[in-house]
């Protein structure tokens, strides 16, 4: 029997703290199985989505850390006004170190692995 502390009723975000670490580790995981084996997603998406099921604050969680792990995966709505790709992006928080450029590779690269 394990002692009231380790309890998630004891902490007030102890829930939370568990679901975010979670999510972060699943979306690890995910990474590096599809890296690795191309059908090691099927058994890990059938997991994920049983997890959505019974916890739908996961599924935001999980959410936010496949974009922060590649933020194209953000939808992309073209600049409204006067303003170019580039000031958009720099506005929405991209790093345009090079241009266009390091965009696209960063793209490239992400999509080989």
């Amino acid at each position: 029997m394990l002692p009231n502390i380790f309890k998630l009723a004891v902490l007030p975000n102890g829930k939370l703290f568990c679901l975010r670490l979670l999510a972060f580790r699943f979306v690890r995981k995910a990474e590096s199985e599809i890296l690795s084996e191309r059908k090691g997603f099927a058994p890990l998406a059938t997991v994920g989505i049983n997890l959505c099921k019974q916890y739908p604050e996961w599924a935001n969680l999980v959410q936010a850390n496949f974009y922060k792990q590649c933020p194209f995966l953000v939808p992309f709505s073209f600049p409204k006004g006067n303003k170019t790709v580039q000031e958009y992006c720099v506005a929405l928080g991209h790093d345009l170190k090079g241009g266009d450029s390091v965009l696209w590779n960063e793209l490239v690269n992400r999509i080989k692995g």
